[in-house]
């Protein structure tokens, strides 16, 4: 937009940007396949000692559920999921299609159609790791608001850059944050085969670390602090881009490690009839964040009289946001280990996905 704006006029990035989303989706829907939920759960039990300490506890699975009879983990994911279907069942002799849609709209109607997913809802709420993995997001978004909706901006009015250098200083925010969930994707495998625990701390003390990048892009890029007159106005201006390119880079690392490692820890803390259901939630909460970030930055500014204050103040979101993944460092060992047992519980130690 910083480019094609100002000579092609606004509305022209709005018809190039979808471009790439095209490919992508493309690509993916060509090339991907989706993944069978809880098919690798039964491996990782396997590896555990979970299994022996379930059978202690002489559940009743041990003495109603044999090899002969269990049933699998998609059956009972598909029963879960399909709860509400199975209780209008009897409504839905009628061969008319567009009696079984009709049918289908009044169920949802019904307050029992709802009762399993509050009942789902509830159960997530009380793990701690899941609460902890849904609040992360609310103060880390307001410095998200910061450099998505005023950060060019303020380059370009305040700083002394064109619309072109601040559009580029964004962009290597953007290839920062590119790296960033590279290396926490990568680096929070690794500390997680070490140690559950240890992928939060990762994520904790890069989204703290991130903030000073940050600070210093809003508080020490000034063009006009630059002396032209010895002629070297030119060299000048190409030093402050490449200090905020560098800078930028660096806050978008840091930035970048915590989101995959925080959705990592959301999977493996939730049954798999429940995960669809955590990550709605999880995407509420950043949504919502997403959509108060802004107006938050903008009465910043009004009360603190000023871009650069208000965004100081902003970016320490993304202190809070570390504090809050920094804790999951004391929950996620415990809700991990207790989101193991329940799925023997419930599926059994072999339990495996069939019937597709």
């Amino acid at each position: 937009a910083g480019f094609m704006g100002p000579i092609y006029g606004w509305r022209s990035p709005f018809l190039v940007v979808s471009i790439p989303a095209l490919i992508v989706g493309t690509l993916v829907m060509t090339t991907v396949k989706d993944p069978i939920r809880g098919g690798s759960e039964n491996i990782e039990l396997l590896n555990t000692n979970i299994i022996e300490e379930t059978k202690d506890e002489n559940t009743p699975r041990n003495n109603s559920i044999t090899n002969g009879e269990r049933y699998s983990i998609h059956q009972e994911i598909r029963n879960s999921e399909d709860s509400s279907h199975d209780r209008g069942e009897e409504m839905q002799s009628v061969s008319s299609e567009d009696e079984n849609k009709c049918q289908s709209c009044f169920s949802l109607l019904k307050p029992s159609t709802y009762a399993s997913h509050l009942e789902t809802t509830k159960a997530l709420l009380k793990s701690k790791s899941v609460i902890l993995t849904l609040i992360q997001g609310a103060p880390g978004c307001i410095p998200w608001g910061i450099v998505n909706t005023f950060l060019n901006d303020y380059l370009s009015e305040d700083c002394g850059l064109s619309i072109q250098a601040a559009t580029i200083v964004i962009l290597m925010f953007g290839l920062g944050n590119f790296f960033g969930m590279v290396i926490g994707g990568t680096a929070g495998d690794y500390l997680y085969k070490k140690d559950p625990r240890y992928p939060a701390l990762l994520s904790g003390t890069a989204a703290i670390l991130g903030c000073i990048p940050l600070w210093i892009l809003v508080n020490t890029t000034n063009v006009e602090d630059k002396d032209d007159d010895d002629g070297d106005g030119e060299q000048a201006y190409l030093g402050v881009m490449a200090r905020a390119g560098f800078t930028a880079i660096l806050g978008g690392i840091g930035s970048g490690v915590t989101g995959p490692i925080v959705k990592a820890t959301l999977q493996n803390v939730t049954l798999p009839n429940a995960r669809g259901q955590a990550f709605a939630l999880l995407n509420t909460f950043d949504d919502f964040g997403r959509g108060l970030g802004p107006v938050f930055v903008a009465a910043l500014i009004v009360d603190l009289g000023g871009r650069q204050t208000a965004f100081n103040v902003g970016i320490f979101g993304w202190v809070l946001c570390g504090i809050f993944n920094l804790c999951l460092f004391f929950t996620v060992k415990s809700d991990e280990e207790a989101t193991k047992r329940n799925f023997l519980i419930r599926y059994g130690p072999t339990g495996t996905v069939e019937n597709l």
